[in-house]
């Protein structure tokens, strides 16, 4: 996996509003990630339109460790 570049990060800076955390969204795009995980509430979780745009699922631990309890309890 490589860091986006400076253009790619230019070219996307209106899918999340910290522009510090634009490469990270891109990155976990490109690698189709199942789940993003952050602390970062305000940058990521409060903004709904950050999951929307990058058709990311985002959430704390503790919702990723909720949503792999019910995935794996569907498969029991």
């Amino acid at each position: 996996m490589r860091d986006p570049s400076p253009e790619e990060v230019a070219l996307h800076r209106g899918i999340i509003a910290h522009a510090a955390d634009v490469p990270i969204v891109l990155a976990a795009m490109w690698v189709q990630v199942d789940y993003l995980v952050t602390l970062s509430r305000r940058h990521f979780i409060d903004d709904p339109a950050v999951a929307a745009r990058s058709g990311l699922r985002i959430g704390t631990s503790g919702e990723v460790l909720q949503w792999l309890r019910i995935r794996l309890a569907g498969e029991g």
